[in-house]
């Protein structure tokens, strides 16, 4: 938490801070209701990508008010070392469940996403140091300036892999026991699991209906819209 704090200022600090006591808020809650592993999971894929959608905006705030070369890779080394230490966390959490069934391979499958993230933002971290440094003897800048766009493109492309992702992760909610019409509509979560997990949505993330929205807000979005809009029935809807 402490390299999480350190540098944070002001309303960034604050957002920081109502972020953080809200997800302390929800994790009691689901304890206390014996939470099934499917459901905990969901749970913290948003809490994950929420986290590294809010370092994200914040890193994007400090970078416009940076007034010179030297502020702005100083505020690229920052926020792409919490990138780094957020894509670990993440990794290491989706790494903790054991699931069944067709969605046994999706932890796995976001472990790998997750250390795909931080090796890239590790990279660019590195590159931002060394330009942050100055002038050195035997140091290619030229092409150390070009690979910074190609690795961000690198880093869109992958991010393009949590839109199917969020699918699988909610496949992990469809119930193994197919509906009267012989359909896998109905989830193993109650009509208030299902709600908890959209308010989790709705408060960790903006622009979830916004046309521009970034892979990651879109890969949440779709996962609220397969929660809410595709027509999935929860274990207390009528049968």
């Amino acid at each position: 938490m402490k390299h999480f704090v350190a540098g944070l200022t002001g309303a960034g600090m604050k957002r920081h801070i109502a972020t953080a006591f809200s997800l302390l808020l929800w994790a009691p809650a689901q304890a206390q209701t014996g939470t099934q592993p499917e459901i905990q999971f969901v749970s913290d894929y948003i809490r994950a990508l929420g986290e590294i959608e809010h370092v994200r905006a914040e890193g994007e705030g400090e970078l416009k008010t940076a007034t010179s070369p030297n502020e702005q890779f100083s505020s690229c080394v920052h926020t792409a070392q919490l990138q780094m230490h957020a894509a670990a966390d993440a990794a290491n959490l989706a790494a903790t469940y054991k699931l069944t069934g067709d969605s046994k391979e999706t932890p796995s499958l976001l472990v790998k996403y997750y250390a795909t993230k931080g090796e890239m933002f590790n990279s660019l971290s590195s590159i931002c140091q060394t330009m942050l440094q100055g002038p050195k003897p035997g140091v290619d800048y030229g092409k150390l300036m070009a690979d910074m766009p190609k690795l961000r493109a690198d880093m869109e492309y992958a991010d393009k892999n949590l839109l199917p992702m969020s699918v699988l992760v909610f496949s992990a909610l469809i119930s193994a026991t197919p509906d009267k019409q012989g359909h896998m509509s109905r989830l193993i979560v109650t009509k208030k699991e299902r709600d908890d997990l959209v308010r989790q949505i709705n408060l960790n993330f903006t622009g979830l209906d916004a046309k521009e929205a970034n892979y990651t807000v879109s890969a949440v979005a779709i996962l609220r819209d397969y929660l809410v809009r595709k027509g999935y029935t929860c274990t207390d809807d009528p049968a």
